[in-house]
């Protein structure tokens, strides 16, 4: 047997590169499209978040600027939220007094017989409770008044109510014509 050697044909290697050089040059080609797509759409959204920063920013320097002129405002607001809770508080703490007080002077100068009396002070408190002081000119009036306060017009108004002071002024100076004074304590019903 023999061997030859031809020398004009010869095999053919084939390289790694040759044979995936397409697929290679394919893929990267891909690769290097969407890191393109992917830089673009990075720089896109740096851009928005950028404009809305500057935006932020040119907003908060408005408003500095607005709150730097408008100090007397801001003073003015605070004084009125101040003033508004101290209202607030007195509100809670209010004895709602007008109506009471009504009720009581229409009580005091309904009856014909007691027109004569005068109420000269009244307290009360946010529990309805109370003291007044009712005065008169002379004897029958005081006692017509006594005789008024017993009946159960004027008693109903009352949850409880009774004497607490009895003054006769013996001053006749010219200086008062009211000679008698009677000054009661108790409470009134509630208002619906």
């Amino acid at each position: 047997m023999k061997k030859r050697i031809n020398l004009l044909l010869s095999k053919k290697k084939v390289h790694f590169l040759v044979l995936y050089g397409d697929k290679i040059k394919l893929l990267a080609s891909i690769i290097g499209v969407f890191c393109f797509i992917v830089f673009i759409f990075l720089t896109i959204i740096l851009l928005k978040v950028k404009n809305n920063i500057n935006s932020m920013n040119d907003k908060k320097k408005l408003y500095l600027a607005f709150l730097v002129d408008n100090k007397d405002s801001e003073a003015n607001v605070r004084y009125f939220k101040s003033k508004e809770s101290q209202l607030t508080t007195f509100m809670k703490d209010d004895a709602n007094f007008l109506p009471y007080y009504t009720i009581l002077k229409e009580a005091v100068t309904s009856s014909s017989s007691t027109q004569s009396a005068l109420l000269d002070s009244v307290l009360i408190n946010k529990l309805r409770d109370t003291s007044f002081t009712v005065k008169f000119s002379n004897y029958h009036n005081m006692i017509s008044f006594i005789k008024f306060i017993e009946s159960n017009d004027f008693l109903s108004k009352f949850s409880q109510l009774s004497l607490a002071n009895f003054t006769l002024n013996l001053k006749t100076l010219g200086i008062s014509s009211y000679k008698y004074q009677l000054q009661f304590r108790g409470r009134f019903n509630q208002i619906q």
